[in-house]
Formats: C-alpha cells, structure tokens, sequence
C-alpha cells in the first residue's frame, strides 16, 4: 500500500485539544482521541513504533528523549479530513509544527491506528527537526525513503530483505537525485528506490557516515560534496555502482 505523501504545515499555535476529546499521556507522546467506541490503547502501539524509530533516528534527534509529540487520534478518515487540520483526499496523516522556537511538533493520523503510517509521518516529523529552520535543503529522495524505510520497519513485516526492497525501473540517479516532487503515476517506483537508496546509505555503511552527510546538507553544503565527503562517491555515478552492487546481493 502507497503511503501518503508528507503534509508539513507551518501556521498558527493550535489550541491544546478537540473539544471534548480524551486525552492521555504515554511517555513519549500526549494523545488527544476522539472516540467513538471501546477505547484503543493508541499508546502502547505508538510507544513500539518510537521503539523502532529510536534505534535509527536518536542521533539525528535527541530531544526524541526528552519531549513529547502531540498527537490527534480522529475516529475516522471522515472525522479526520473533516478536523481542523484540513488535510487533501490523499492525506493518510500529517504532522504540524507552528515555527515558533520551542513549540512542541503533533501528528495528526486516524482509527483503526496504523503503524507503517504513524512511523513515516514520525520519522518526517523527527527528520525534519534535525534540519531546524533549513527543511528546504533536504533532498526529497533521502526524506521519503528514510520516512519508507522506518515504515517497513515499525511494519515489523519481514517482508524488504538487509539488501532494501527490489527495484524494478530503477531511475538512473543523476535525474533520480534531482527530483523535487513524486513524479505523477510513478509513486509506485520512486518509494521503493528511494527506501532502497537510502538504506544502502544508512544500513550498509556506518551510521556516523549517514550522520555526518546529513549535518552538511543541513548547514549548507551541495549534496554532491557532503555525500563525497561523509561516503567518498566522487561521482554520482560511482554512488550508483556501489548501490546497485549492493542491492543485487542475494537476500540471506
């Protein structure tokens, strides 16, 4: 299943909850849901999903320790898209950050919970603070696919092998790299290379290198020079020879 692109809003404060919603408290996020049933412990399963994006995204965000994300629970995708976040059809989740210093970031998903989408939507909003006020400087490929990448993981599905999901039409990388947006009706194969390409990067080599190319797109680097200088790709030709002899490794 295609996970909903990122919506990323930079507006006003929101006000602390929907009217009339609980809300509870587990130790990394404050949970406002609106229920229409039995309740749904939306903690616990948030808290396996932090688990899993723990592991991989710690160094690039460590106030995931410390702070907590806000997150709105609607009943429905009805209640959700109809709430006041005021999503597109296509949205499947959202996260939000009001762009004052120190405001706290909240996601907004729906029932039933669905942890490939909380875990993208997540793993953007966490991403995408390492990057503090320069969210534009990071390359859409290497946003998507980390956000595909720890999806698959919280997944907890065992289905994408060590050598990242099979690419079919791979597109070559020098257009591939440069891509600003999802290209129309190829969805279906940007993801999965973009998951790919990213997990070589971050799987296959050691993590200080994906740390280090990371803190260079950030303060302003050409993503050439920071990818030769935390990997030593010359060339994003010599990127792609790496990644493509990798992925054609058989799965263990």
């Amino acid at each position: 299943m295609l996970l909903p692109r990122l919506l990323l809003l930079l507006c006003a404060p929101l006000s602390a909850m929907e009217s009339g919603w609980n809300t509870a408290w587990s130790p990394h996020f404050m949970i406002h849901q609106e229920i229409s049933g039995p309740k749904h412990a939306a903690g616990a399963d948030l808290e396996k999903v932090f688990r899993v994006l723990h592991k991989d995204l710690w160094t690039l965000s460590s106030w995931m320790d410390t702070e907590k994300v806000e997150v709105y629970l609607y009943k429905d995708k009805k209640s959700y898209q109809g709430g006041r976040f005021k999503p597109p059809a296509w949205s499947g989740g959202m996260v939000h950050h009001s762009g004052q210093p120190g405001s706290a970031w909240s996601l907004a998903i729906y029932e039933p919970l669905d942890k490939r989408i909380a875990a993208h939507e997540l793993t953007h909003l966490y991403f995408r603070s390492f990057f503090k006020n320069s969210a534009g400087r990071i390359p859409l490929w290497l946003n998507e696919g980390l956000a595909e990448m720890m999806a698959e993981e919280a997944a907890g599905s065992g289905r994408v092998p060590a050598s990242g999901p099979a690419v079919k039409k791979p597109s070559p990388l020098k257009d591939f790299l440069a891509l600003r947006q999802v290209p129309d009706g190829a969805s279906g194969e940007f993801y999965p290379q973009a998951h790919s390409l990213v997990r070589f990067l971050k799987k296959a080599n050691s993590p200080l290198k994906f740390e280090k190319f990371c803190r260079q797109l950030r303060d302003g680097e050409q993503p050439g020079r920071a990818m030769f200088s935390a990997y030593g790709f010359m060339t994003t030709a010599d990127l792609e020879s790496a990644w493509k002899k990798w992925a054609a490794r058989p799965a263990p």
